[in-house]
């Protein structure tokens, strides 16, 4: 997409310049925020999202995971990391077990969110597949080689936050809406 002929608030609403989508949704914005202070005392704010957008984002994070269920991903799981973070609302976490399989995961999701006219904001690490990140706002869809999810394990930062899906490497599976 060629972005020089978009306006600058054209241009945060197709990239999310967060300052600008502020100022021209404050009142959303004011009714959906959580200020917290960390160690420091330094404020930060999570937006939380209706329970309307929630569903919405429930659902693509779990279209996602079904996704790489169907081309044979293992150790899925799905997280609802609403409120802790202001990156998502999900996270999804798969693995693969060869390039190929893992490149495939990648291309199906983004085939199947295009079509359903989900906008992507951006897919890293295609090329080497070692772990792909697959970012479609709301949710975060990370498709790992088996090596690369031990080596980051990034499960276990998202560890408080409530599993919405799993299903393990021996083929049970658990749902638990929340």
């Amino acid at each position: 997409m060629n972005t020089d002929n978009l306006s600058e608030k054209e241009n945060a609403e197709e990239f999310g310049d967060e300052a600008i989508l502020k100022e021209k949704y404050a009142d959303i914005y004011e009714k959906m925020k959580i200020v917290e202070t960390d160690e420091s005392d330094e404020e930060i704010e999570y937006l939380v999202p209706s329970p309307e957008e929630k569903a919405i984002s429930m659902k693509l994070a779990l279209e996602c995971a079904e996704i790489g269920d169907s081309m044979r991903a293992q150790d899925i799981k799905v997280i609802d990391a609403t409120g802790k973070t202001s990156l998502a609302d999900f996270f999804v976490f798969m693995t693969g077990y060869n390039k190929r399989q893992i490149q495939g995961i990648a291309i199906e999701i983004e085939k199947t969110m295009k079509h359903k006219k989900v906008p992507i904001a951006g897919i890293e690490g295609y090329d080497i597949a070692w772990w792909i990140l697959v970012d479609l706002n709301q949710v975060i869809v990370h498709i790992f080689y088996d090596e690369a999810r031990k080596y980051y394990e990034l499960d276990t930062l998202w560890q408080d936050a409530p599993d919405v899906y799993s299903h393990n490497e021996d083929n049970s599976s658990e749902n638990e809406e929340k």
